[in-house]
């Protein structure tokens, strides 16, 4: 998706590079969690043919704590990096164009970025849109392990579909609760985030005469 002599060419290279970084770290840390259940197998069968008692705290730190804790506090750093450069995006603006208010808010927040392409830059959001309602049903998954515990009460309907029918998410038997079990969906995640943060930015180019 990068152009040649754009405007943001070095700004496409560093987000294509920091995606394939978080891709790669993410291969890393599935790669050793699931040696870590192997080793955990492995000693229970062990433990088995000895006849000795096994620790089922084990089973559920190695199954079920680790796992959720890796995969929800990675899928929340995607968001991060997407609000990181969102951010970039629009305070960076003024360099390029002089006409437009210096991007200032004291408590910024993805609302006001999104307001600022919007009104001040004044990008064409049509063309960002479907992208972004995509993007925006990722953000609400974030919202439900940061704000509410993994709580899917409540959730918008369009969420919560998204959530039971997800193979990297799994819910309890009454679909009350759920958490992150595989890497698939973060990759996706990281993907469709560098996909939009890439189009933004030609959307973006498109402003500036």
């Amino acid at each position: 998706m990068k152009r040649l002599g754009s405007i943001y060419s070095f700004e496409h290279s560093v987000i294509e590079n920091e995606t394939n970084c978080f891709i790669e770290y993410f291969d890393k840390q599935q790669t050793e969690l699931h040696n870590l259940q192997l080793f955990y197998i492995k000693k229970l069968g062990d433990q088995l043919i000895l006849n000795i008692p096994f620790d089922g705290t084990f089973e559920l730190k190695y199954f079920n704590i680790m796992p959720s804790l890796i995969y929800e506090s990675n899928f929340i750093w995607i968001n991060t990096f997407l609000e990181k450069w969102i951010k970039i995006i629009c305070v960076d603006y003024k360099k390029h164009n002089d006409k437009v208010k210096i991007f200032t808010v004291q408590n910024p927040n993805i609302g006001n970025f999104i307001s600022y392409l919007k009104n001040e830059i004044k990008i064409n959001w049509n063309n960002m849109d479907s992208d972004w309602n995509e993007i925006k049903i990722y953000r609400e998954v974030r919202n439900r392990i940061v704000h509410h515990n993994n709580l899917l009460i409540g959730t918008k309907k369009e969420v919560k579909e998204f959530i039971e029918n997800n193979h990297s998410i799994q819910c309890n038997n009454d679909l009350t609760m759920f958490s992150i079990i595989d890497k698939k969906i973060l990759i996706k995640y990281c993907v469709q985030s560098k996909e939009f943060l890439l189009k933004l930015l030609d959307e973006v180019e498109k402003t500036i005469s």
